[in-house]
């Protein structure tokens, strides 16, 4: 298990040198922008504050404040992709 992240951010840096060339620089981060922004954002934004709810709602922790403060503990792959 330990290999299958770095595994996906060689094979992400192998193509995209190829897919820089192609499309330009500009079309290439917005592109990425696009795609991995988006659905980071959306889990961001819409997913992660339900599933602290519904996390909250089946545990029923005595002393549960309803507060959200966001966290990308599933997307953190694509906030690094995004920023390198």
């Amino acid at each position: 298990k330990p290999l299958v992240v770095p595994l996906f951010f060689f094979v992400s840096g192998y193509f995209a040198p190829s897919s820089l060339r192609r499309k330009g620089r500009a079309s290439f981060l917005r592109s990425n922008a696009m795609r991995m922004g988006g659905v980071f954002l959306v889990f961001w934004l819409v997913f992660n504050p339900c599933m602290q709810f519904f996390g909250a709602s089946l545990v029923r922790p005595t002393m549960y404040s309803p507060s959200y403060f966001p966290t990308s503990p599933h997307t953190w792959f694509l906030l690094w992709l995004l920023v390198f």
